[in-house]
């Protein structure tokens, strides 16, 4: 058998009271719709490329494993075994690795998303060891609409990813990555979003 599919789906979230106070650490009252993300991960062993297809923008992008072996955003072996905390300088660093500057916003944070979480985790597990993968996302959350779609997004890349790596699949662990990241869709978010679409 020469590949393996993981699939995972993810909830969107509403906000019933307390949208914007969460913002500044006050409380919220929060759930999941019954609208999800689904990401699907393909894993070749005849391939050597990481693929990813954004179903919703009708857009896909690849890198060869080799090209991503050059990139390592843990240096530092104190980070290995951590979440990676998500900064502009890591944007910078992801930003290089898509060669098409005039995609939209949305899309082009899409894929630097997804290259965070697939370098960040497999740095900080793997030993930078980079796995071809054939990603598919598709979504039925409207975007921008306040139901959580970008975290939706990243817990379900997060927790794909994790499968695809191997690793225990802690969903603590799973929501703190996808807050990381979600630092790039939101610049100060709460944590309530990423944690909805985790736990429910």
């Amino acid at each position: 058998m020469t590949e393996q599919v993981i699939n995972c789906r993810t909830p969107g979230k509403v906000i019933l009271h307390g949208e914007h106070a969460v913002v500044y650490g006050k409380s919220a009252v929060a759930l999941s719709v019954d609208l999800d993300t689904t990401v699907s991960i393909r894993l070749s062993k005849t391939s050597n490329k990481v693929r990813l297809n954004v179903d919703n923008f009708n857009d896909s992008i690849e890198w060869s494993t080799d090209e991503l072996t050059q990139i390592q955003l843990i240096t530092d072996k104190q980070h290995v075994n951590k979440v990676l905390e998500f900064n502009d300088n890591l944007s910078e660093i992801v930003s290089k690795l898509i060669p098409n500057a005039s995609l939209p916003p949305n899309v082009c944070n899409s894929y630097k998303a997804f290259l965070f979480l697939y370098l960040a985790i497999s740095d900080s597990y793997l030993s930078s060891k980079r796995i071809p993968l054939d990603v598919t996302v598709r979504t039925a959350l409207p975007i921008g609409a306040g139901l959580g779609s970008s975290s939706s997004y990243t817990v379900g890349l997060t927790a794909s990813l994790f499968k695809a790596f191997g690793l225990p699949l802690e969903l603590p662990l799973v929501s703190q990555w996808a807050f990381q990241i979600d630092k790039l869709f939101h610049g100060r978010p709460s944590g309530i979003d990423n944690s909805i679409c985790t736990h429910g």
